[in-house]
């Protein structure tokens, strides 16, 4: 019973570590959901949407409730011309006008009819908030680019503290066959030392790298928005990349006008041309009708039961710009020049994009094929090793010859972590490229 209780035990702890372990596409995710700048990104987004929806409240009529309480302590005195009635060396007469206390509720309603301005409004309240959504994907890109590039880095070190700890054990292998070899007489005293020394550099070099490995550990979690503490072993590994299914990328230069920053452009240049189109429209004629409703109460002694009066009216107005002093001419040449800079823009953006994806392409070729040399040389360098280290052992090679293997050995080590990264760098520059990262 204590038996299989240990085993649930070892499986359920095996479950834990499996569960703990991170794929690029989580740790990419985890970056976009805790980023901060694209969380801010989407509230513009929101905000582009609110100012639209302001925008069509201009299709909805206005009602206002007033009130207003007046008191005159003072009535305004008007004079009357006394021949004002036909009648001649009259006096003048002096009347007063109103009451003491005068109270006025109404309400009054205003409803545009004819906007010429509204509807280029809406296309350019929608044309902002496209160019909102195509800036939250491009930097979502940029976002995911950084954490694959963390990623990798970690892929790199975690291979690198893995290659250092083999050659800590070959050495510490090396050096106790020298011993031995030593007291047979096979080897002299400094082969002793130089394999003494290769241990400590051995061993030097695997501090080197772990210390490395937790900072590049400490920059992804940062990104991901998680304690270095809870951050998680990677799941894939540097050693198991199959070189001979790695596939050269086919370009399609159509991608180019998918791409966030084209249509973020476009859209810029789509604002550009509508603020034209405004502009020619605010000089056209508007149309509101307006209405009014009231109750006025006018009394010398406030008796607001008593006494109200009411009245209304209905109208409507026409509005038509006459002159501005040249205004709108000054307005339409500013957008014209800021149209022309977005065209230029918008050029040299696709002929950059276009560059990026080519010399993209180029590089991963290049990085393709000198990982697959890379990892051929390290696979010979690795049979040669094991046949100089059986040959060194039984004494028939000798120790500065399996030294050489040895060291040829690191070189190709070296020389496959550097390939393995330029080419995950490379994939990632392509993919940012061709827009499908």
């Amino acid at each position: 019973m204590k038996n299989i209780t240990f085993i649930i035990i070892i499986l359920i702890s095996l479950s834990q570590i499996q569960a703990q372990t991170l794929t690029l596409e989580e740790a990419m995710n985890k970056a976009v959901q805790h980023n901060y700048d694209l969380k801010n990104q989407a509230l513009n987004i929101a905000l582009s949407e609110n100012d639209a929806a302001k925008t069509r409240t201009r299709r909805q009529p206005t009602v206002n409730a007033n009130g207003d309480f007046r008191y005159n302590p003072i009535l305004q005195t008007s004079v009357i011309p006394g021949d004002a009635f036909g009648q001649q060396n009259t006096e003048d007469q002096r009347i007063k006008f109103g009451t003491n206390f005068n109270v006025l509720f109404s309400i009054e309603g205003n409803y545009k009819i004819l906007d010429p301005v509204y509807q280029t409004d809406i296309d350019i309240n929608q044309a902002e908030a496209n160019v909102q959504s195509a800036t939250l994907r491009k930097n979502t890109a940029q976002v995911k680019l950084d954490a694959a590039t963390a990623y990798y880095e970690i892929l790199l070190q975690q291979t690198q503290v893995e290659l250092a700890n083999n050659r800590l054990r070959r050495a510490q292998d090396l050096l106790e066959v020298s011993k031995i070899r030593q007291e047979l007489g096979a080897a002299l005293p400094v082969d002793v030392q130089k394999s003494e020394l290769d241990v400590q550099n051995a061993q030097a070099l695997l501090t080197q790298a772990q210390n490395v490995l937790e900072r590049a550990r400490l920059n992804l979690a940062r990104q991901m928005g998680i304690a270095y503490e809870n951050s998680s072993k990677l799941q894939d590994n540097l050693l198991n990349i199959n070189t001979d299914t790695v596939q050269i990328p086919i370009v399609n230069a159509a991608v180019i006008d998918l791409k966030p920053e084209i249509l973020e452009a476009q859209q810029q240049l789509k604002i550009n041309e509508l603020q034209l189109q405004r502009e020619n429209k605010l000089y056209l004629p508007s149309l509101s009708l307006y209405g009014n409703l009231s109750a006025q109460h006018l009394s010398n002694n406030l008796a607001v039961w008593d006494k109200w009066f009411p009245f209304a009216y209905l109208g409507a107005q026409v509005s038509v710009p006459l002159y501005d002093g040249g205004l709108k001419n000054r307005n339409k040449e500013g957008f014209q020049l800021q149209t022309q800079i977005n065209q230029n823009n918008l050029s040299r953006l696709r002929e950059e994009l276009t560059y990026e994806l080519q010399s993209a392409t180029i590089d991963l070729k290049n990085a393709i094929s000198q990982l697959q040399d890379a990892a051929q040389n390290l696979q010979n360098a690795r049979a040669i090793q094991n046949i100089d280290q059986t040959r060194y052992q039984e004494g028939a090679l000798l120790f500065a010859d399996f030294r050489n293997t040895e060291f040829s050995l690191r070189e190709s080590e070296t020389n496959f972590l550097a390939a393995s990264q330029n080419y995950l760098l490379a994939q990632l520059r392509w993919l940012n490229a061709n827009g499908t990262l």
